[in-house]
């Protein structure tokens, strides 16, 4: 059995008084793709916040690779090889494209194989490198979020969080994110994805987590992803 690279367990985060994450285990093994679905306010991003550090573990434990990272500075969580994608791109539109994949490296914890990880990289989004000159700001979404995805690549994480990577974006541009993911899984790229698609994630993923109100409601494997009635009910139920 491939190793745990992530380890949640019975993990709680709060904004103030509010709890927004209740008690929530999970594990993440290399290679892996964990989705997150869930109605919104579930506690999804926050999850994803939490683990990075941004948000404080307010309770349980949070495991890397054997390690616990709980009240690990964000900073160093991302050099320990840890990425995220954040919802809504964050590129930074007067940059070139360049210069946003640049942004990456501050994560990298060697420049060794870098000029490999570029090919590599290249080669899952060619317009990083076809539009490497241009103002970020000038692509289109689907272009925006490939740069985001290259951004936290570059990095060379082992863990990759990914935070709606589809939002906004066309039908047949998700469908070349998610061939994207596929490519960084087979580099041994462990993965959680959090997603509002939410069959089209629980078909894609290893397994898929519905969280409600801050906890996991149920799991679903790819086999389950179309028992409709079992993921309504773990949505409202």
């Amino acid at each position: 059995m491939p190793e745990a690279i992530l380890e949640l367990d019975r993990v709680e985060a709060s904004y103030g008084p509010v709890p927004v994450v209740r008690g929530v285990s999970l594990t993440a093994r290399g290679g892996e793709i964990v989705g997150l679905i869930g109605p919104n306010g579930a506690g999804k991003t926050t999850t994803l916040l939490t683990i990075m550090g941004v948000v404080p573990c307010a309770g349980g434990e949070i495991k890397f690779r054997g390690e616990s990272i709980r009240g690990v500075r964000p900073e160093k969580v991302v050099r320990r090889g840890i990425a995220l994608v954040p919802e809504g791109h964050r590129i930074f539109g007067d940059l070139t494209v360049a210069e946003n994949l640049r942004l990456g490296l501050a994560g990298r914890p060697s420049p060794d194989g870098l000029s490999e990880d570029l090919e590599w990289i290249h080669g899952i989004f060619p317009v990083v490198n076809e539009f490497r000159d241009r103002p970020a700001g000038a692509l289109s979404g689907g272009q925006q979020q490939q740069l985001a995805i290259a951004r936290a690549l570059i990095a060379a994480p082992q863990l990759l969080l990914l935070d709606e990577p589809s939002l906004g974006l066309a039908p047949s541009v998700v469908d070349d994110v998610l061939r994207a993911l596929g490519e960084i899984r087979g580099r041994g790229v462990t993965m959680v994805l959090v997603e509002q698609r939410a069959q089209l994630i629980a078909g894609f993923a290893d397994r898929t987590h519905v969280l409600n109100n801050g906890e996991i409601r149920t799991t679903l494997t790819p086999s389950e992803a179309k028992d409709t009635s079992r993921m309504i009910a773990a949505y409202f139920g």
